[in-house]
Parts: C-alpha cells; sequence; structure tokens
C-alpha cells in the first residue's frame, strides 16, 4: 500500500514536472516585442552620418552641416548666399534608399539660433525621382513685402508641389514634423500638446520617394542673419525600404553591377509670392 501512494505521488511529480517544464519553454517560442516598433531610426548620438541611410550635401555659399552634440547641426551664416545655378542656398541629409508604399516619417527639430523674419524653411520632404517635392516645414518667413506678404512671419506650412498650405502661426522654437503617405494622398503634420495636429492633405504620386532633412533658404528670402538649426531622432514609422544592393562578394563569371546613382538633393521650388498691391 505504502508503495503504491508512493508511487502515485511520483507519477503526479513528474507529470507536474514536464507541464513546468512545457510552460518555459512556451515563453522562448513567443517573440519579444522590441520597444520600438519604428522600421528604421537615427538619433545622431553617435555623431557620424550612417552612410547606409545618409548622403550628406549642401548648396551654396555658407551653409554648413554637421553631426555633432548628438544632433543634425545646419548653419547659415550671415553672407550665405545662393548656388547661381540653383539660386537657392541650402543644407541637408538625403536618404540613400527610398519609401515604397504607404509611409509613415517623422523627425524632431530645434531652432538654436533663430532670428524673428530670418528667411529659413526647415523641411521633412519627400522627393520621387525627377518630380516636384512634398514637403513640411517650420518657417520664418523673411523679407515682410516680398516674402508671403501679408502672412505671419512664423509659421507651420505643407508644400505640395509648389502649392503652399497652412500658415499656422506659431512661437515654437523645437517640436517636431511628420509626413505621412496613405494610398495616394499625402499629409503633413506637427506636434502640439502631446498631439499630431493636422497642417494640410493633398493627392500625391504612389511612386518610390527618397526622404530629407532639408534647411534652405535664398537670395529672395534671407535676411542676412545668422541662423542655425538641429534635427534629431529621425524615424521611419511604416513603409517598405528599397536600398541599394551591396554585395562583398564577387560572383563568378557574372557582369559587375553598376553603382546604384542617387538623385541629387532636391532644389526647393519657390512657390508663388503674394506681393502687396498699389
Amino acid at each position: 500500500m505504502r508503495n503504491t501512494f508512493i508511487d502515485s505521488v511520483c507519477e503526479r511529480f513528474n507529470v507536474f514536472l514536464i507541464i513546468g517544464i512545457l510552460f518555459s519553454f512556451s515563453f522562448l517560442l513567443i517573440p519579444i516585442s522590441n520597444a520600438s516598433n519604428s522600421i528604421i531610426s537615427d538619433d545622431f548620438n553617435d555623431n557620424s552620418i550612417d552612410s547606409s541611410l545618409w548622403t550628406s550635401s549642401q548648396k551654396g555659399s555658407g551653409p554648413t552641416i554637421t553631426e555633432t552634440n548628438q544632433r543634425l547641426e545646419i548653419y547659415f551664416p550671415a553672407n550665405s548666399a545662393d548656388d547661381p545655378k540653383e539660386s537657392n542656398f541650402s543644407a541637408g541629409y538625403m536618404s540613400v534608399c527610398t519609401l515604397r508604399g504607404d509611409f509613415d516619417i517623422q523627425v524632431d527639430y530645434e531652432l538654436l539660433n533663430w532670428p524673428n523674419s530670418n528667411g529659413v524653411r526647415v523641411s521633412l520632404m519627400v522627393e520621387p525621382y525627377a518630380d516636384a517635392d512634398k514637403s513640411v516645414s517650420r518657417v520664418s518667413f523673411g523679407d515682410s513685402y516680398n516674402d508671403f506678404y501679408g502672412y505671419n512671419r512664423e509659421v507651420y506650412i505643407t508644400d505640395y508641389d509648389n502649392e503652399v498650405q497652412g500658415f499656422i502661426s506659431t512661437s515654437d522654437t523645437s517640436g517636431k514634423l511628420r509626413l505621412v503617405r496613405s494610398g495616394s494622398t499625402i499629409t503633413g503634420y506637427y506636434y502640439s500638446s502631446n498631439n499630431w495636429v493636422t497642417i494640410h492633405s493633398s493627392s500625391a504620386t504612389t511612386d518610390d520617394v527618397n526622404f530629407y532633412l532639408l534647411a534652405w533658404s535664398d537670395n529672395y528670402d534671407f535676411t542676412d542673419q545668422d541662423v542655425k538649426v538641429a534635427f534629431d531622432n529621425f524615424t521611419v514609422n511604416q513603409g517598405q525600404l528599397i536600398c541599394p544592393e551591396t554585395s562583398t562578394t564577387p560572383t563568378p563569371a557574372a557582369s559587375p553591377s553598376p553603382a546604384p546613382t542617387l538623385p541629387p538633393l532636391p532644389t526647393p521650388q519657390l512657390s508663388p509670392r503674394p506681393v502687396q498691391e498699389g
């Protein structure tokens, strides 16, 4: 009788042991979610350009771009001037990869030295190759007569195919910009009081697009004052990244593939400006 009781206890112990082991292994089969749901991001904390993600570009005389202080800083000295071939000056990062399909991208910005009415645009931009750009921007309109006469000087705007919308007055010296494409509609947002605020939506191409972090102005708008801005915490929340193929191992008897040709940094188009009548 005693042996029967012991055998029964052992059998139950073995059952519980097996259940415990299976329960423990089940945790190993459950994927552990990442703290961030982003597809790709760059916080610039290494103070060095990530060449797998970005190329750097500068146009005109004066502007400089530096990844420093764990952010991307762009400086326009007061004597900045247009590239004669481009009719503007700018500095920024352009993506190596393109985005396909629906996408959702965002970036933080900070206005480190930002005189009122300086004429500089701080933009999160996408551009399909050989097509007009789409951007959301924190802007300081420059010359009060020529640069959007009658509008508030410090604003958020969107600019889709040279059609400026929004003109949302702001005193923000830091914030977030966001672009979202859903189907053939693109929407620009800014961040306020812990919420994303829509600026404007418009139709958009469904082509693959490069993305840009860009600050720019031109001789027409710039009011000859030192300006310094920074980008930080760029994130692709949604979208399919299409990147140039790279290979470190040559394939015998195969023709070498040409190096991918990246589109140039976009030339911001100057939107028609309301001018004073009379």
